[in-house]
């Protein structure tokens, strides 16, 4: 059976948990991640189709232009910022 390959950013402490579940069960971390997946869309296939809420979001446009300038430009951390990150494992 061929494969594909795919990307995906995760937390450093997501993948050092993989490796963990990796070195722990002795599957590959590949099987783990495909396992995973399969596990997940077959949960989101058994949800009834009108329980399913697509996401918008809807902004004025100073709103958004203020937003768009944020991500081009984003201001510093705060310091609760950093401690909710430095929580999950991410250097800021």
């Amino acid at each position: 059976m061929s494969t594909v390959q795919i990307s995906a950013h995760v937390l450093p402490a997501t993948k050092a948990r993989l490796d963990e579940a990796a070195r722990f069960t002795g599957l590959s971390r590949q099987a783990i991640v495909e396992d995973a997946i399969l596990r997940e869309v077959a949960a989101l296939e058994e949800i009834p189709e009108e329980f399913i809420v697509p996401v918008t979001i809807s902004l004025e446009r100073p709103v958004a232009e203020r937003l768009l300038r944020m991500i081009d430009n984003p201001p510093a951390p705060s310091e609760t910022l950093r401690k909710a990150l430095k929580l999950v494992g991410v250097k800021v």
